[in-house]
């Protein structure tokens, strides 16, 4: 994951250009959205964060993530993911709430939204040692940055990938993109789970 702070809106179609060379292929556009709140509760027990993230994604089936305190919890409002047999019991109807609009209505006693950052027709880009997704972010306020996420190809290995994100760090220099946040840990390096390692990196490059 690599965030670009002192980007700017055109940068997206440099970075796209520089890319050219090992270009296969635009595939689907793509969104997320991150959302930050606030716990109203006062007596937190010592070194509980009174914040926690929520992370949509569009392009992972329209899974939110939310991360607290190292710990994550994966939702999601889509349909065809409800079990069938809560709806075949009446415990859902099978159109299930998002856990942004929970927290929002039934649980605003207890967490307030500080931030909403999203990022809206982002583009794909299938290049020769892998996928690339990048898409310029706004907030309330205006124009956040340049946000890339990279997915290695299933055929790749670790050091393959590590060369390709080196190569990717490179044309963003390329373009002026020197002061970039980049992160690839694990939420728990003993037990790998790809939709909340890649929350995390959300996070850790999106933290203000």
């Amino acid at each position: 994951m690599i965030f670009i702070e002192r980007a700017s809106p055109a940068t997206l179609t440099d970075f796209k250009d520089a890319l050219s060379d090992s270009l296969l292929a635009f595939l689907e556009p793509w969104s997320v959205d991150f959302r930050t709140y606030r716990c109203l509760i006062k007596n937190l027990p010592e070194g509980t964060s009174k914040l926690m993230c929520s992370i949509t994604f569009s392009h992972h089936e329209k899974r939110t993530v939310l991360i607290k305190d190292k710990t994550a919890l994966v939702t999601t409002s889509a349909p065809h993911d409800v079990p069938k047999d809560l709806v075949a019991n009446v415990c859902c109807a099978g159109t299930p709430e998002s856990i942004d609009n929970i927290l929002a209505s039934r649980l605003s006693n207890i967490w307030t939204q500080r931030q909403s950052i999203k990022g809206e027709a982002g583009e794909t880009f299938e290049t020769t040692g892998m996928l690339v997704r990048a898409a310029n972010l706004f907030s309330y306020t205006g124009f956040k940055g340049l946000l890339i996420e990279l997915t290695s190809n299933e055929n790749a290995t670790s050091e393959q990938f590590r060369a390709n994100v080196e190569r990717i760090r490179n044309l963003l220099q390329g373009i002026g993109m020197k002061d970039a946040k980049i992160s690839g840990e694990l939420l728990d390096p003993s037990k790998s789970n790809y939709i909340s390692d890649l929350a995390y990196q959300y996070v850790r490059v999106l933290e203000f």
